[in-house]
């Protein structure tokens, strides 16, 4: 029933404020004597309801002309049968005197500083609302009846704050108002409460404060609209509710509230098991009572369940829905009337949940909620989860939105790979056993960026095994994607900024055939990271064969990775670009953070084709990066290089073929074979090269403009060297075929040369320039040739063929230390 303050709806239980000035002017006296008048008029009301006596007038006189009880109060004695109709209510006259201390002047009331009662009691072991001990509602409890009950008092703050449930500052000019409820609600119907009346006669704008003061065990239902002058509430639990209103203007307050109690529920129907094979439409109860109870395994086959907004399904231990053989589920609640499949008893895994083989276009859970489910899984190769959407070798076509799936053993969703999923938008997954969700690749492209998937045991959405053959973009969710690896294949994929993948054992990321754009940002790097932080965990992100226009690594950290090389021609890596026989394009690497990987951070082949290299951050690999002769005129002098077991850049050799200008990337280039130029290639002033035994630089094969401009500087010239500190490590520097101007070499130095010759018409040396039958040009000056030697044959600082063209005073104009034969060869003539 509900229980209405017949002074404005502004006090039930307990007294308000400001109620007790309006007792003072219609009682007379002290606040005691005004106590004692009403609760013997209280009396004689009682009497008067019961019909022994007519209202006298002390009564009438008492009440005034304050028509407020919400009865039609008459004035007249001679009122008979009306007044003892009308007058329902009156008798909270008598509450409201009784709930006034007997002495004090100012004091406002407070029934729950002195309870030990639920909220809003009064005394010890009533109901809600009873201000005695043993009285029903509303009752005040005593029996003597020329002592009103007395209780403790409480006082506003000096802001006007409450300091108990329902009083607020006593001033007059702001008064809390809520408009009364015409009927019952049923469980789960969306309440208006409406304090727009509230009176307001200051200057200041009135401002809304709505809460729960009270309500049913294992309630959770909340105030929406909270700070706004009507709100809404949607009681989740049959039983009563109270209700509290304050409003405030400047530092002036006042409260008001509102009990009400929901109406119970109806015995639900049994339904138990077997199969439905013509459209049936489930309906709902009033608000959240359960309508139906499911047994057994109920399978939808060839026909529509529909199930209406608002309805609630029990399952008991073991049931479940299999939508299969052409049946469709369509379930569309909405956000004030959700649709509920729980289990009999609130515990993970009662029942078996709600599993999809159908590609009808009207399978829909929409404003769905599925919890309790997941005893055992729909398929032995397929997990326990609440929804199941298809399993191998079975398809199934399914819409999910704004729906939440919580309180499962096992997954909140399994999908498998025959699965799709139609607008998945705004669903709310949580409180599951293994994780959010477990997923087939082609999935993780249908998954929006606004649902939840955090508060489960484990917060992650697992990806099995297998190949990514549907478009569009992974979002960053606000869990991990958990990968048991995927193949990037058929359409292009881009992957948001922000989002996270743990690689399990062994696992990696393979592209083949289409484009993947990894878009991360310098705040929101994607980040690929192994599921235990261990170098080598998992195996890396591997552009295999992929021309798409769409390729490019943006912003993204490549960790833990390196378990093995992508193919047996290759070296375990993060990140590998393309192999031998395979061709990889990838548009920029920008951004990479490549750390704590076996193996390198990065491996780029030959066969691979990148525009641009720029913001690298190399850091606890075992070598930093590994690149072809090709990819050098990339490379940014931005880049960090930082703990790994080799920070060098290592340069397998191969051919510059393209015209560009190699920086100095702050790191040593490490040439472990023959690295060719064949075309016209600068290098910064700093740069230091490393070449491994027996290794080279040559200038050769040009089929146009071909040379070297190595200009360095006095204090920070431009180092060739040995990778060991040993003469004959390296052949040297070869200009064996060059075209157009002179290759330039200044302050430059040379170490650690002389291997062998370059061809039998040449000696070795520190630089060649010349060979028999082709003709190269270089201009040599202010440059330092050091430690330089062969053991079979003298070897040179500098050697020039007869067919090559040099500056004239390039034996006096360079500086040579330690070298086993002559220190620099010119041709006669």
């Amino acid at each position: 029933m509900l229980y209405t303050d017949p002074f404005a709806s502004d006090f039930v239980y307990i007294p308000v404020c400001r109620r007790a000035g309006w007792l003072r002017r219609v009682a007379g006296g002290t606040f005691a004597q005004a106590s004692a008048r009403v609760y013997a008029a209280q009396k004689r009301l009682t009497a008067f309801r019961e019909g022994s006596r007519q209202p006298d007038a002390e009564l009438c006189s008492l009440v005034g002309s304050i028509p407020c009880f919400g009865s039609g109060l008459s004035h007249s004695p001679n009122d008979g049968v009306g007044m003892k109709t009308r007058w329902n209510g009156f008798w909270m006259v008598a509450l409201a005197a009784a709930l006034l201390l007997a002495a004090g002047c100012d004091e406002v009331l407070d029934d729950e500083s002195s309870s030990t009662g639920e909220p809003g009691q009064t005394g010890q072991t009533g109901e809600p609302g009873q201000t005695g001990q043993t009285g029903e509602p509303g009752q005040t409890g005593a029996t003597d009846e020329s002592t009103p009950p007395v209780f403790s008092t409480a006082t506003a703050t000096e802001t006007g704050e409450p300091t108990s449930d329902l009083i607020g500052s006593g001033d007059e000019r702001v008064e809390a108002i809520i408009a009364e409820l015409l009927d019952a609600p049923q469980v789960g119907t969306t309440l208006t409460l409406d304090g727009s009346a509230s009176r307001n006669e200051t200057e200041d704008d009135l401002t809304y404060s709505w809460s729960v003061r009270e309500r049913p065990r294992g309630s959770t239902a909340d105030m929406a609209q909270a700070d706004e002058a009507v709100a809404t509430f949607r009681p989740d639990r049959p039983g009563l509710y109270r209700i509290r209103l304050i409003v405030r203007a400047g530092d002036i307050d006042s409260a008001a509230s509102l009990t009400f109690e929901t109406l119970g529920c109806s015995e639900p129907v049994v339904i138990s098991g077997g199969n439905i094979t013509t459209d049936e439409t489930w309906t709902s109860q009033d608000g959240l009572c359960p309508a139906f109870v499911v047994e057994g395994r109920v399978n939808v086959r060839g026909a529509t369940l529909t199930v209406e907004p608002g309805t609630v399904v029990l399952f008991r231990d073991g049931a479940g829905i299999a939508v299969e053989s052409g049946g469709a589920l369509r379930a569309e609640g909405e956000a004030t009337a959700p649709i509920v499949f729980r289990g009999t008893e609130e515990e993970r895994g009662w029942w078996r949940g709600i599993y999809f083989e159908t590609e009808r276009p009207t399978n829909r859970l929409v404003h769905v909620t599925i919890e309790h489910a997941g005893s055992d899984a729909w398929a032995t190769n397929s997990e326990p989860a609440g929804l199941t959407v298809a399993r191998p070798g079975r398809s199934a076509t399914l819409r999910l939105q704004n729906s939440t799936l919580r309180e499962n053993s096992g997954w909140g969703m399994f999908a498998g790979r025959n699965g799709a999923l139609d607008d998945f938008a705004g669903n709310t997954f949580t409180g599951n056993q293994r994780g959010a969700a477990y997923v087939d690749p082609r999935h993780m492209t249908a998954f929006d960026a606004d649902s939840v998937f955090t508060g489960n045991d484990v917060d992650v959405v697992r990806v099995i095994s297998g190949s990514l053959d549907v478009g569009g973009t992974i979002r960053s969710i606000d869990v991990p994607w958990s990968s048991e690896g995927f193949r990037v294949v058929d359409e292009d994929v881009v992957i948001e900024a922000g989002a996270v993948f743990e690689m399990r054992d062994g696992t990696g990321v393979t592209v083949d055939g289409p484009g993947l754009r990894i878009d991360g940002s310098e705040t929101a790097p994607v980040i690929f990271r192994g599921s235990e932080p261990e170098a080598g965990w998992w195996k890396g992100v591997f552009y295999e064969q992929t021309t798409s226009s769409n390729n490019a690594v943006r912003y993204v950290v490549i960790e833990h990775a390196g378990s093995e090389a992508q193919q047996t021609n290759l070296q375990p890596a993060g990140l590998t670009l393309s192999r031998g026989g395979r061709t990889a394009t990838v548009a920029e690497l920008t951004g990479v953070v490549a750390r704590n990987n076996a193996g390198y951070g990065i491996y780029i082949h030959e066969n691979a084709r990148v525009d641009a290299i720029s913001e690298l951050t190399l850091e606890g690999n075992d070598g930093a990066m590994t690149i072809d002769a090709r990819h050098m005129r990339r490379m940014d002098a931005e880049s960090t290089f930082l703990d790994n077991g080799d920070d060098r850049i290592t340069v397998r050799g191969g051919s510059a073929e393209a015209d560009g200008f190699w920086e100095n990337p702050g790191t040593p280039w490490f040439v472990t074979g023959n690295l060719r130029v064949e075309a016209i290639i600068g290098i910064a002033a700093g740069s230091i090269f490393e070449f491994d035994n027996a290794a080279r630089l040559r200038v050769d094969g040009c089929s146009a403009n071909c040379r070297i401009d190595a200009v360095g500087e006095t204090t920070n010239p431009i180092v060739f060297q040995g990778s060991q500190a040993q003469k004959g490590w390296w052949y040297g520097i070869l200009l064996l075929e060059t075209s157009g101007d002179p290759s330039i070499f200044e302050w430059v130095e040379v170490r650690d040369a002389g291997f062998d010759a370059a061809q039998t018409s040449v000696e070795p040396a520190g630089i060649v320039i010349g060979r028999g039958g082709r003709d190269a040009s270089g201009n040599v000056t202010n440059s330092t040739f050091d430690n330089i030697g062969n053991s079979e044959v003298d070897a040179y600082g500098i050697y020039v063929h007869p067919n090559g063209a040099v500056n004239a005073d390039i034996c006096a104009a360079n500086t040579f230390l330690d070298i086993d034969g002559p220190d620099c060869f010119l041709p006669e003539g």
